[in-house]
């Protein structure tokens, strides 16, 4: 009888689990200056807290340059981190330039992006690249000779309506290995203010390349839709 009521109260208990309603996605607002933004966390990454907010906030004060205004880690290796301080190696980080909280600049976001891309590829001297073709070879030259702690600017690698994207490559050693991490940022333009996203991963072949652009597209296209 003990074994049957138990049986009984497992099937009721998966048959209400069905019936309950799907997990909502977690969102995040933010302003930039007076313009407020809303975040939704991708499927997969978690916010940090506690002392995974200490890192986090620590990663953000390396950036001079711009207000980190959401930091977002994959699940697993933020639990990770935070039982046994292992290496985070996939994240997300959003930012806006700091000092232009203010400033608008427009609402013709593609007209922005085409000028924003001819800046960029003016500076870097670099052109577009094809991610399936050339970019394979840029980013094996790259790895050439890159010492741990050293990173390299690998400039424009693609555009399109939404964003301007540039890439990057570090390397690091934790865990009594070298990594190699492929950074891909979108930088774009939102409710007329510049803001830009970039994930992280590690590097392991072209293929990681295509992977990390199509994911970045999707996530930058949600928070566009979004906002």
């Amino acid at each position: 009888m003990t074994r049957l009521c138990t049986a009984v109260l497992a099937i009721f208990l998966a048959w209400q689990a069905t019936r309950l309603p799907a997990q909502q996605p977690l969102r995040r607002q933010f302003r930039i200056g007076e313009t407020q933004f809303i975040f939704t966390v991708p499927p997969g990454y978690c916010l940090p807290s506690g002392e995974s907010s200490k890192m986090a906030a620590q990663v953000a004060g390396l950036d001079s340059v711009n207000v980190t205004h959401i930091s977002a880690y994959k699940c697993e290796q933020l639990r990770a981190w935070e039982q046994h301080r292992t290496s985070v190696r996939d994240y997300a980080l959003l930012k806006s330039p700091k000092g232009a909280a203010t400033k608008k600049w427009g609402d013709n976001r593609q007209k922005l992006i085409a000028q924003l891309r001819d800046t960029l590829k003016a500076i870097s001297g670099e052109t577009t690249y094809a991610v399936q073709d050339d970019f394979r070879r840029r980013m094996e030259q790259a790895f050439v000779g890159l010492s741990v702690g050293d990173s390299k600017d690998l400039g424009v690698i693609d555009s399109d309506g939404d964003a301007v994207y540039i890439a990057g490559v570090e390397s690091f050693r934790a865990e009594g290995k070298t990594s190699r991490i492929l950074w891909i940022g979108a930088m774009t333009f939102v409710k007329q203010k510049a803001v830009s996203y970039a994930l992280y991963t590690e590097y392991q072949g072209e293929n990681t390349v295509v992977n990390l652009l199509d994911m970045l597209k999707t996530q930058l296209r949600a928070f566009i839709a979004e906002n």
